[in-house]
């Protein structure tokens, strides 16, 4: 006769309980749990730290290696005993913990005995069901979530204009938001509801990542944001781009970096705009555009044309003063044909470098046109000085 004194086959019995601890000293995720009929709400009898450690029977879509936390205290939890009879070694299988929300009370058993310090709180303005304790977004309440507590910005300006942040599209039917959410408040939402489907990622900070119905998805990150790319990364948008910030915006490369477009590119400041290669510099403010260079180089397979009212070509004054001296002791007014000689030389020199083309201003510095007059003794015109070759 076959012996039915074993696991398995000296009978089965199952049992319901309430978790009322689960910081298991050896972290496997046992609890301990006050059972139906096998133990008292009477903690004096029967205190929490008396109670047998329950294991969890992880479900088999689990891998080997995942952590096991076990439910928390307050939990019902459904299981059976695996020595039977015995009742000294529960199992849990289940959580049975919804239905309708109770008044705890820590000195009875059968309720959270409020003894874990560690443990997580939701944030700011979230708060547990009233009635039933269904996640309040499963069943269409977004009061006191933290969904609910988002707050939207507006008026976000860009270059075509300003934009707004989307809002959510929850509008979920029970019972198709598949919604977990953790101790401290973090929360998923798979909403399957028909015409509103969503995936929403949101941390208790209220940093989250929401896609909408249409695809569309929204990123909105309450502290710092960090993203690195070890190697490249492509990028491509069909529509617009616009990017706002409200502090500065840094572009370092240790490569190349090229700007290419098929329309216009625009370029606006309200200050200053400084574009600089080793000592060379160009800077463009309300008031004028300032090169600086060693070496400035203009060419024009046709024409070079400027219009300005004034047309100022860097000569310095003391260039302007030398200019007019030698044309002055070039002239027929010297009677020294040695300094004539040596002044016409010189002219010669210095005047390789212009054409008749080139109009020399006086930099429009009525002093300077009174020292170039006095210097070179000619009658310089009111508005233009035109010295040129010939």
């Amino acid at each position: 006769m076959q012996n039915k004194n074993y696991m398995g086959l000296s009978g089965f019995v199952w049992w319901q309980g309430v978790v009322e601890d689960r910081k298991d000293p050896l972290k496997l995720g046992r609890c301990r749990v006050r059972i139906l009929g096998f133990h008292t709400d009477n903690k004096k009898d029967i205190p929490t730290e008396s109670l047998p450690w329950a294991y969890p029977a992880m479900p088999l879509n689990m891998n080997p290696g995942s952590t096991p936390i076990g439910p928390q205290e307050g939990t019902w939890v459904l299981g059976f005993f695996r020595d039977g009879e015995n009742a000294q070694e529960p199992i849990m299988t289940d959580m049975i913990d919804y239905g309708y929300v109770t008044k705890n009370d820590p000195n009875k058993g059968f309720n959270d005995p409020e003894t874990n310090t560690d443990k997580p709180e939701k944030p700011s303005g979230v708060t547990e069901p009233k009635e039933v304790n269904t996640n309040k977004l499963a069943v269409g309440e977004s009061g006191g979530t933290l969904l609910g507590e988002r707050s939207e910005e507006s008026g976000i300006n860009s270059t075509s204009g300003s934009w707004d942040e989307p809002k959510s599209e929850y509008n979920p039917k029970y019972p198709y938001n598949n919604v977990m959410e953790s101790e401290s408040g973090h929360i998923l939402e798979v909403d399957d509801t028909k015409g509103s489907e969503r995936i929403n990622i949101n941390h208790r900070s209220g940093t989250f990542d929401e896609y909408h119905p249409d695809g569309s998805k929204v990123t909105k990150i309450i502290g710092d944001n960090y993203e690195l790319t070890l190697k490249g990364k492509n990028v491509y948008v069909a529509g617009n781009i616009n990017i706002h910030t409200d502090g500065n915006y840094d572009i370092d490369t240790d490569g190349n970096y090229k700007i290419k477009s098929d329309s216009d590119i625009s370029i606006e400041s309200s200050t200053k705009i400084e574009f600089k290669v080793g000592d060379n510099t160009i800077t463009i403010d309300p008031e004028k555009i300032d090169i600086t260079c060693t070496n400035l180089e203009v060419e024009g397979d046709e024409f070079i044309t400027l219009n300005s009212k004034e047309i100022v070509l860097g000569v310095s004054e003391e260039i302007m003063i030398s200019y007019a001296a030698l044309k002055t002791a070039a002239g027929p007014l010297n009677p020294d044909p040695i300094s004539k000689a040596a002044a016409l030389a010189a002219l010669e020199i210095m005047e390789t470098s212009m054409t008749n083309s080139i109009v020399f201003r006086s930099l429009g510095d009525p002093a300077m046109i009174g020292k170039v007059k006095e210097v070179a003794g000619v009658v310089v015109p009111k508005d233009v000085d035109i010295m040129t070759k010939g």
